[in-house]
Formats: C-alpha cells, sequence, structure tokens
C-alpha cells in the first residue's frame, strides 16, 4: 500500500517521472502534453519576444544540436574572468580528499552551485543575455538555470562506466548543457565526444533507444555501426573555450581514461516543461540562493521564480 501511494503521488506532483527514461516517443508525448496543458507558461515563454532573442552573436543549429565558441567569443571578457575566478578558488580545494569520498571518482563536483554567489564571474556568464539568448532561441523557450558545477575529472585508468559510455541525458525532451574549460583540453585530457543531433537521431530510431538503467548507455560499437566512425566530435581546446550541447539529443561521453586531468564549469538550462519539473513547475526552483529581492524580470525568469 506505502509503495502504490507513493506512485500515486509521484504521478500527481512529478508524471515526467514516468516518462523520462522511455523510448523518443513517449516522451515526445509528454514533452508536447506537458506544453499544451501549461498554456499560460507557452505563450509567456515560448515566443519570438525581441527582448529574449535580440542578441545573436552566438547561435547552435538545429541539426548539430551543439556550438563550440572560442574565449574571443565569449561576451565582455567573461572567458578570461571565469577562468581566473576556478583557477584561484582551486588553490584552496583538495582534490584528491573529494576523490576519495566521491560515489563518481571519475567525475569530482569540486566547486558546487551553492557555492557560487550573484557577483561570481560565472553566475554573470550563466546570466549573460547573449548565452541565455542563444539557449532560447535553440530551445525556443526562455529556459530555466537548473545547476552550476566545477567539474574535475582525473582520468584515471579503470572500467568505462556510467557517464564514460555513450548516453544521453534524461531531464528534458530539450536542453543545453553548457561547458567551459577552466584548462587546455585535448585528445589526452579525456575530453568531452559527441555524436552530432542529425546523426544521433538516427542511432535512436535504429535501436529504439530508452534510458533505462539497462539500456541507457550504449556500446562504441552500436554507435559506430550505425553513425560511421567519423561521426564522433571530441571537444578541444584552450582555456576559456564555451561548449553549448543539447545532451537530450547528442549521445556523448566523457572523463574517459587519459594522461592529464580536465576541469571544466558546466552548467544546465531545461525547460519548465522537464520531465524532471513538478507538473507545478514553479515548485522547482532551482539555485534558490541566487534569488535577490532586487532581481529584474529577466533573472526572475530564468531562476524560475516567475512565469
Amino acid at each position: 500500500m506505502q509503495n502504490l501511494a507513493r506512485k500515486m503521488t509521484t504521478a500527481m506532483t512529478y508524471p515526467g517521472a514516468f516518462f523520462r527514461y522511455q523510448s523518443k516517443p513517449l516522451r515526445s508525448f509528454y514533452h508536447a502534453l506537458s506544453r499544451a496543458a501549461h498554456v499560460q507558461t507557452f505563450l509567456k515563454r515560448c515566443n519570438d519576444n525581441a527582448d529574449t532573442y535580440s542578441a545573436k552573436k552566438l547561435t547552435i543549429e538545429d541539426a548539430d544540436g551543439f556550438s563550440v565558441f572560442s574565449p574571443s567569443q565569449v561576451p565582455d571578457n567573461l572567458a578570461q574572468d571565469v577562468v581566473a575566478e576556478i583557477r584561484a578558488r582551486l588553490q584552496n580545494i583538495d582534490v584528491e580528499t573529494i576523490r576519495k569520498t566521491s560515489k563518481k571518482p571519475y567525475l569530482l563536483s569540486v566547486i558546487k552551485g551553492a557555492e557560487i554567489s550573484r557577483d561570481s564571474a560565472i553566475y554573470k556568464l550563466v546570466s549573460h543575455r547573449e548565452v541565455v539568448g542563444c539557449v532560447a532561441r535553440y530551445l525556443k523557450c526562455f529556459p530555466i538555470l537548473s545547476f552550476i558545477a566545477v567539474w574535475y575529472s582525473p582520468n584515471l585508468p579503470g572500467q568505462e562506466t556510467g557517464s564514460q559510455k555513450f548516453h544521453l541525458d534524461h531531464e528534458d525532451y530539450r536542453q543545453i548543457k553548457a561547458f567551459m574549460f577552466v584548462e587546455d583540453i585535448g585528445p589526452n585530457n579525456g575530453p568531452f565526444t559527441l555524436i552530432p543531433a542529425a546523426a544521433s537521431e538516427k542511432i535512436q530510431n535504429a535501436i529504439n533507444y530508452k534510458m533505462t538503467p539497462d539500456n541507457k548507455q550504449i556500446e562504441d560499437e552500436t554507435v559506430y555501426g550505425i553513425a560511421g566512425s567519423g561521426a564522433a566530435r571530441p571537444l578541444t581546446g584552450p582555456p576559456g573555450t564555451l561548449a553549448l550541447i543539447d545532451t537530450s539529443r547528442c549521445f556523448h561521453y566523457g572523463s574517459r581514461e587519459g594522461s592529464a586531468p580536465r576541469i571544466m564549469l558546466t552548467f544546465q538550462y531545461i525547460t519548465p516543461f522537464a520531465f524532471v519539473m513538478p507538473w507545478n513547475w514553479r515548485k522547482g526552483v532551482y539555485l534558490p540562493h541566487l534569488k535577490d529581492k532586487n532581481m529584474s524580470s529577466w533573472e526572475r525568469k530564468l531562476l524560475g521564480v516567475e512565469i
């Protein structure tokens, strides 16, 4: 009875939980249902108003599902400021201690979102109108900032597991996970590697891909057998490189064995219709410590405080 009651409570508050690990058609059905049910949210967030889409220096092509920008393309010299801030913070962090207690020793969260303040260069980047506008144009919806962290990958020898194998992320039907390199990332740093969205869709359709625990990770042989061995795109570049990736559409992996560690800032944008959002999505406020009574309307929407 307790199990049944728990499922009924989940169905009423988080109905997306029953769809997020399913096949693409079922995920698409829930996404459309949620948009149709939240009419006011859809009308206020999912239109081409000039305020949201005015700056178009950064773009993501729909067929690709990702874009990579050089440090000089990042607005307002924020690439340099963010890298400098993170490097300074890392001087006071014992990475080895974190690794010993981490559930994912191959991917360590060494700076968490709760440690990021509103006056941080990191927050200025993730809330910048050009960056958010680029994401909004791609998602066709004003996004919600749901996650910030700095990830450290030791890239130690060991069996590939979890996110070290090709997979898609389940949080939303479409989303953007962003990464900024803190140090040079080359082939020996276990770079984030992806398959562009169009080729990834072929893979999804060919194997009827589902995100259940037993099916989420797929072998390289399966991916390359469908998309071709040249389909993979390892993301490399100097410090300050910014990558915007739809990890719900682009198969990807990272943190595989390498000869040097990898350090990246990561942050995530989802929509109010995400599978991980409660049906009453305004109760699912992320990063609450960033809220402030003097926030602009732009920030209030970005943090999910208002429609």
